[in-house]
């Protein structure tokens, strides 16, 4: 029997690729609905982003297969990052789309 334990930890990541503009409505009393006006790009910034995940495997090696078991939590922090935009009917209100939750992810994996 041989058996090898390695743990990988991811640190925080931040990162601020979701950009966005502001947004802002009007209405189109004829047609019966309200058509966005556009802000300039770039002019609205979503929140920083933050996440911690973390990962242990561990391996069960024998002579003909492996067996292979982990626990992976993704986003420990627990941080509600905004992944997006829901406007309402008339783009006067705005609210952000929240991430993923705290994720644990538990598995077994066998090679032949």
């Amino acid at each position: 029997w041989k058996t090898k334990m390695a743990m990988k930890v991811k640190m925080m990541k931040k990162e601020n690729e979701n950009d966005k503009e502001k947004e802002d409505g009007h209405d189109d009393s004829d047609n019966d609905i309200y058509i966005p006006t556009r802000g300039d790009f770039f002019s609205d910034r979503f929140d920083d982003f933050l996440q911690l995940d973390f990962r242990v495997d561990r391996k069960f090696i024998y002579k003909k297969w492996i067996l292979s078991a982990y626990l992976d939590i993704q986003n420990l922090t627990n941080a509600n990052n905004g992944q997006g935009i829901s406007y309402s009917f008339d783009y006067s209100q705005s609210e952000k789309a929240a991430g993923t939750p705290i994720l644990p992810i538990i598995g077994l994996r066998g090679e032949f």
